[in-house]
């Protein structure tokens, strides 16, 4: 559903003329409605995948804060050219289910 409305969205044409804009203007604040609704669309796309993994470390019994200890222990080693010790914080952090991925933005984690 969300496609199509983008695509109404981007429908220069449509939002030409005062028809045209209405009409977007009532599929978006339906949109939003039946969001709040069911509870769906109300957090930015980072917040709620943030949350999300929050869930599925918790149901892992995985400790966040465990993670972040390994994390920093794995940029610190990164950071030092120890990618010996850098590997073996990677294999810590694997068994316990979390599998990092190396970005041009720093590293990420997810549950495996």
């Amino acid at each position: 559903m969300l496609h199509l409305a983008n695509r109404i969205l981007d429908d220069k044409a449509l939002r030409k003329n005062a028809e045209g804009r209405a009409l977007l203007h009532s599929i978006h604040d339906a949109m939003h409605a039946w969001g709040d609704i069911l509870g769906l669309f109300t957090a930015p796309p980072a917040v709620f995948l943030e949350a999300l993994k929050q869930c599925r470390a918790q149901r892992h019994n995985i400790d966040l804060s465990l993670v972040a200890t390994l994390m920093q222990e794995r940029q610190t080693a990164r950071g030092a050219k120890d990618f010996a010790a850098s590997d073996l914080v990677r294999d810590k952090l694997a068994e316990l289910g979390v599998v990092v991925r190396d970005t041009p933005e720093g590293p990420l984690w997810d549950i495996a």
